[in-house]
């Protein structure tokens, strides 16, 4: 047995899920294309679970500029994201 496939969970009953299969960090913009490009194929058919919340911010720091003068403003917000965990689920 493998055991990295030791850690799949597979949705219940007739339910569809979208799986990751590594871990990674998904952002709030990839998040929603993600959920808008299921509702279109499912053509409001039914609810979607949203199983991942981008609550940790990103900073960056303005090119070109000088070391100091404390920490980038946020940026962007992602998602943090584990292996076999579900990104979306049909219930």
């Amino acid at each position: 047995c493998d055991p990295d496939l030791a850690n799949i969970s597979i949705p219940a009953n007739d339910d569809t899920a979208l799986q990751a299969l590594e871990p990674a960090w998904i952002t709030a913009r990839q998040i929603e294309a993600g959920r808008r490009a299921i509702t279109r194929y499912a053509r409001r058919g039914g609810k979607i679970w949203v199983r991942i919340f981008p609550d940790k911010p990103v900073t960056l720091r303005p090119t070109e500029t000088r070391m100091g003068s404390g920490k980038g403003s946020p940026e962007y917000w992602v998602g943090s994201l584990l292996s076999f965990r579900f990104l979306f689920r049909t219930p």
